[in-house]
């Protein structure tokens, strides 16, 4: 089986999810690194929040990709896919199938609609489909409802041409259904005719996506079927508590090699590569006229603080200027929570653009910010990267 995360920049594929108990937090990696990525904090609060309302005996887990994911979060929705399929011991090659997805889920799971840029993806993706097409594979398609008539006449014309099923989801019912999965609600007969029960923190099979893991077997007295998802209500998580499971950590939980705490990357203070500057006007009505027109802005240098620089969120501010000021070229990288509000100006920071030594990259706010805060990263050609935080407040 082959699960696949869009981007804009290309396809990455979910090569496995791998149950780590002794590991203190969960984290993405590129196969074959130990490094965290960028985005392993936002998925450790994915696997400790939403998605143990339907995996509970979740332990840490390290998430195998085949290239970087750094920002966004169209990346929730088929990592909430894979998840569900290793849970159900579901995520192995045995099973042809290729799953594309994107788009981000709330608190309950539930896909969201949003600009996903699902035509370009598609487009990247498309030698992907022409593959499982040529192999005889079952491909199958989820997305959120799309934002125009037009986007889901392209989704579906897609698909048409490559034979692809495709489920438009708006809720995680219908996100579970699209691969034949149910929820146990507890209620007796709930549950269809035929189908496996996993049970709350029961010990699951290690499925990784490797050809040397092979099939994992079932246990004993189970039966193929379609599994049913048991939700993790609190009453629910006591009780297997009392019965001796841990939902953070397991003694049943899929064993690991590994010893010790979680690799992290080398870091260094960002202050010393990166500078940070308000661009203000006098009212926002102003900020919009030297946005579209090339006028002048006041430039106001921001605030040094601990970890970071802070600016003041008014009405004029009307965006940032990010300067590299190392005396080498650094690829930059602003997270999801700022770049949400900005139009990006130079340098691409969605997907790390590069910054030759003192060259700015300008980020033009759509609408006052609000107070909050952000991270940037600076990474130089070894690898070595240095992070910032941004407080707007």
């Amino acid at each position: 089986m082959r699960v696949i995360i869009p981007t804009t920049a290309k396809p990455v594929e979910l090569r496995a999810i791998k149950r780590r108990p002794r590991v203190p937090a969960s984290y993405m990696a590129t196969a074959g690194d130990f490094r965290p990525l960028a985005l392993s904090s936002d998925y450790h609060r994915f696997v400790n929040g939403p998605l143990r309302l339907v995996v509970a005996d979740l332990p840490s887990v390290e998430l195998s990709l085949s290239d970087a994911l750094d920002c966004g979060r169209s990346w929730e929705l088929p990592v909430l896919i894979a998840h569900l399929l290793e849970s159900a011991g579901r995520l192995t090659e045995a099973e042809p199938m290729l799953v594309w997805a994107t788009g981000m889920v709330d608190a309950d799971l539930n896909p969201q609609s949003a600009d996903y840029h699902i035509p370009l993806k598609l487009e990247l993706s498309r030698p992907i489909f022409a593959e499982a097409e040529t192999l005889g594979q079952r491909a199958v398609m989820v997305v959120p409802p799309p934002q125009s008539v037009a986007e889901r006449e392209t989704i579906e014309a897609f698909c048409e041409e490559f034979g692809v099923e495709l489920t438009i989801a708006a809720s995680a019912a219908e996100v579970l259904d699209a691969f034949d999965l149910a929820i146990d609600t507890g209620e007796s007969g709930s549950e269809p005719a035929g189908a496996e029960v996993l049970p709350l923190a029961a010990p699951m099979p290690l499925a990784g996506l490797s050809a040397a893991g092979g099939a994992a077997a079932l246990p004993e007295g189970r039966r193929p079927g379609r599994p049913v998802l048991a939700v993790a209500g609190l009453a629910a998580i006591l009780a297997a508590a009392a019965a001796g499971y841990a939902v953070l950590s397991s003694e049943r939980s899929t064993p690991s090699p590994e010893t010790g705490r979680q690799p992290e990357r080398a870091l260094i203070a960002a202050s010393d590569n990166l500078a940070v500057d308000g661009l203000y006007a006098e009212t926002r009505a102003a900020c919009q006229e030297k946005i579209y027109t090339g006028g002048q802005f006041a430039i106001e240098p921001a605030l040094r603080q601990a970890g970071g620089y802070a600016l003041k969120a008014r009405e004029g501010l009307c965006g940032l200027r990010l300067r590299n000021l190392s005396d080498q070229a650094q690829k930059l990288f602003v997270d999801a929570r700022l770049t949400s509000l900005a139009i990006p100006g130079g340098a691409s920071v969605l997907t790390g653009g590069e910054l030759s030594s003192g060259e700015s990259t300008l980020l033009y706010f759509t609408r006052p910010p609000d107070p909050m805060q952000a991270d940037a990263v600076m990474r130089d050609p070894t690898g070595l990267e240095s992070r910032v935080s941004i407080a707007i407040d």
